[in-house]
């Protein structure tokens, strides 16, 4: 029905087939030292996202090595590349997030790849030494920009 909404329990009763409804562990919201904890214990981070931009979620499971799982959204492809640090699926493709999950978990030494990877990119692309740098270059470029609009005008030009 238009509008109903179910909790995640009632979603599961109805959509889950009962012979795999207790292999699913919903937490609720969690604390940042608990999903951390959990990115540690488990195998892979999978990011079901329909649109994102550049989530904590992604970035935590980078920092960690984790490999990824995710949908090619919004500003998702700017941080993964498929199959260098994670693989991406369509947004509205169930059996293809499946099936590079499941292409993780046959293949262990993929999914140590791209771990390794996106650990590797997130040090070297997303640190905050990189970050402050990457800012300091878009300032610099703002006030060229500004100074040269300013002297234009102010010769008339």
């Amino acid at each position: 029905d238009e509008g109903l909404k179910l909790s995640f329990d009632e979603y599961v009763r109805q959509n889950v087939a009962e012979s795999i409804r207790d292999r699913i562990d919903f937490r609720g919201q969690l604390s940042n030292s608990d999903v951390m904890a959990l990115r540690a214990r488990h195998f892979l981070t999978i990011i079901a996202a329909r649109y994102d931009i550049q989530g904590y979620m992604m970035m935590e499971a980078l920092s960690l090595g984790c490999p990824i799982v995710t949908t090619g959204v919004c500003g998702i492809p700017e941080v993964i590349k498929d199959r260098r640090n994670g693989l991406i699926s369509s947004s509205v493709d169930a059996n293809g997030l499946a099936s590079a999950c499941k292409s993780l978990l046959d293949d262990p030494t993929l999914a140590e790849q791209l771990g390794r990877q996106a650990r590797i990119d997130c040090k070297e692309l997303y640190s905050p030494v990189r970050i402050a740098e990457n800012m300091i270059v878009a300032y610099h470029a703002a006030i060229d920009r500004a100074k040269f609009r300013f002297r234009r005008r102010s010769r008339g030009g």
